[in-house]
């Protein structure tokens, strides 16, 4: 393997000799000779590969709150281009141009727009903070068999492999195994020590806890952004957690379970658990008081959708809870009809939100889950309390004004007020959830 350490070092004693009287040249070419030298190198490698290069490209914040993509690269070998592919988006692939600058060393930098590479790294509606990705790299070692990268804003590690095989058909094959790989929960040991955790599969997170008989005492946890593997799941770095090395674990979707040297754990899938696309479609939404039509549109960020229907001139989003392949709604800004505006009243907002049977708002993620009747012909769901808190229980959903300085407004009694901007369907400021069914 090439190692760029030494470059660098040597174009730091190249540096400091210039300051010396005498000076003697060590090298028959300059620091600017040798890097564009290695520039050329690695365009030539980059290139070089018939089916281009697979990346596990990991994204995040400093907290590293994200775990990895398995992307592709394919290299032009006369013009500055790259086709990349992603097992998020299989149907599609985007080529944009790159180029080889140097700064303190070779970066790699995607220097034009990709829909794949800077959907990760660009701020959008959605994250406004972006997703914590990079489109420039420092390159930190190279050869044949692989390529180290570091993010220049987010400072993770991302590694190029060759491909040996098509792009689109790793790239599908992943996705397969992403669509199959819905795993919410699971409890089991590590080494001789109890453990249970839960798996964010939208960030890839992987949570472990010790598992203790007292509940109150302080258990040890940490959570590990991972990659998706064909063979399971591949942890962004080694971590030894209660005496345990954790880096890969082989996931055996026969019957839920992970394994590694010293780990043994049994995943667990809610019985009505169903992928988000599933949700897509007309509904006969069912209140307490009569029903009506909506229509479920998908959001950008398939993390919610958009559903219209509940009012003449607003939306409302019911929001994808991944953990347990439901939908929920909950306390919300409300906007007007196909837009992202939030309704106002005067200085007041439109919010709709869950009234308690204590009285109560719940403006915390309380509020109603979508139960699913199980079955595929006609699926039916039931809202129930989501359980987010033990000591909540909707009773209904009201539309009311809220000042972000002062709360909900009210009246001269003290009663919380509704907008006259905004009623659902029927006049009504309130409506109680009992079910809705696909059309």
């Amino acid at each position: 393997m090439k190692k760029l350490t030494f470059f660098l070092m040597s174009a730091v004693v190249v540096l400091a000799s210039s300051c010396l009287k005498d000076q003697k040249d060590y090298f028959d070419k300059s620091s600017a000779e040798r890097l564009q030298e290695v520039q050329e190198n690695l365009r030539a490698l980059l290139a070089d590969n018939q089916y281009g290069w697979r990346i596990e490209y990991f994204i995040g914040n400093t907290e590293q709150d994200r775990g990895g993509k398995n992307l592709t690269l394919k290299f032009g070998k006369d013009l500055d281009t790259v086709c990349v592919r992603s097992e998020e988006f299989v149907d599609s692939s985007f080529t944009s141009h790159f180029k080889l600058t140097g700064d303190d060393g070779p970066v790699l930098s995607f220097d034009t727009y990709n829909g794949i590479l800077h959907k990760y790294a660009v701020p959008s509606s959605s994250y406004y903070e972006a997703r914590g990705g990079d489109f420039e790299f420092l390159i930190i070692d190279y050869s044949p068999e692989k390529i180290v990268l570091k993010g220049k804003r987010s400072g993770k590690t991302s590694v190029l492999y060759p491909l040996a095989e098509d792009a689109k058909t790793f790239t599908e094959r992943l996705h397969q195994s992403d669509k199959a790989f819905y795993v919410s929960s699971f409890e089991g040991t590590l080494g001789s020590t109890a453990v249970k955790g839960e798996i964010d599969v939208r960030n890839r997170q992987f949570t472990i806890t010790e598992k203790l008989d007292d509940e109150y005492a302080d258990a040890e946890t940490t959570t590990l952004p991972y990659i998706l593997t064909e063979k399971g799941l591949q942890f962004y770095e080694p971590e030894e957690f209660l005496g345990t090395t954790l880096e890969s674990l082989t996931y055996s979707a026969a019957d839920t379970t992970f394994s590694a040297a010293g780990v043994s754990l049994k995943g667990f899938i809610p019985k009505d658990w169903r992928p988000y696309e599933f949700f897509e479609g007309s509904y006969m939404f069912l209140h307490n008081d009569g029903m009506f039509q909506i229509e479920l549109v998908p959001t950008e960020d398939q993390e919610s959708y958009r559903a219209n229907g509940f009012g003449t001139n607003f939306d409302i989003f019911m929001f994808y809870d991944i953990k347990t392949g439901r939908l929920n709604i909950e306390a919300q800004f409300v906007t007007a009809k196909g837009s992202d505006e939030v309704l106002q009243e005067g200085e007041n907002y439109v919010i709709m939100a869950p009234l308690g049977e204590s009285g109560f708002f719940g403006l915390d993620g309380e509020g109603y889950s979508s139960a699913w009747n199980m079955r595929e012909d006609r699926p039916v769901y039931v809202w129930e309390n989501n359980g987010r808190n033990a000591r909540f229980m909707s009773s209904e959903l009201m539309l009311r004004l809220y000042n972000l300085t002062d709360g909900f407004v009210r009246d001269s009694q003290g009663y919380s007020m509704g907008p006259s901007v905004a009623k659902f369907n029927g006049n009504k400021a309130s409506l109680t959830p009992k079910s809705m069914q696909k059309r």
